[in-house]
């Protein structure tokens, strides 16, 4: 999704999340489309004009910024959720799918996110194979959002500033011939 978004509304921190700025989003929805978890969605903020924006967790940025947990970590009542660094969490995650496993009568138990695209940003103790949590198995980036990123944009980008100089020196020839036109 942070390929697609041609506004930079969404980024890719050092920490791993991804960070969503409300007020860049112009409503495009490419973030949703392309995205290979789904995560962004898309909300009708006017149903007048149309006007959308998306939406996502943003990891309290707030909060993480300043050292803290994201708020939904302390109140949860299961104690699934977690925060912190990536390695210390894999390895409470590598014990947790251990013992479902060995203790739990779960012997498809599997950690997700950790070699996923790369390692996500989010790691997820499951039961089951990720199908049965509507998660792609092998997920992968679609090919036009590179191309979208990498080759359309810069090359728009070009095309934008040969345009604005060629209309400057469109501007200045036309003017220069009046002027030699009045001379004469």
């Amino acid at each position: 999704c942070v390929e697609a978004c041609p506004t930079g509304a969404l980024k890719k921190q050092p920490n791993g999340i991804t960070t969503f700025e409300r007020d860049l989003c112009d409503g495009c929805g490419y973030c949703s489309q392309f995205c290979p978890f789904g995560v962004p969605q898309l909300e009708v903020v006017n149903a007048i004009t149309g006007e959308a924006k998306s939406s996502k967790c943003f990891f309290c940025q707030d909060r993480t910024g300043n050292g803290l947990k994201p708020a939904c970590v302390k109140p949860c009542p299961a104690g699934a959720l977690d925060w912190g660094n990536r390695d210390e969490l894999l390895e409470k995650a590598r014990a947790r799918v251990e013992e479902l496993k060995t203790e739990r009568g779960f012997p498809k138990a599997n950690i997700y996110g950790e070699t996923q695209l790369g390692g996500l940003g989010r790691i997820y103790v499951l039961t089951a194979p990720p199908a049965a949590y509507d998660l792609p198995a092998d997920p992968q980036y679609p090919v036009i959002t590179t191309l979208w990123q990498k080759l359309l944009q810069p090359v728009g980008q070009i095309a934008f500033g040969a345009t604005i100089v060629g209309a400057i020196a469109a501007f200045f020839v036309a003017r220069r011939n009046v002027n030699m036109e009045e001379v004469e």
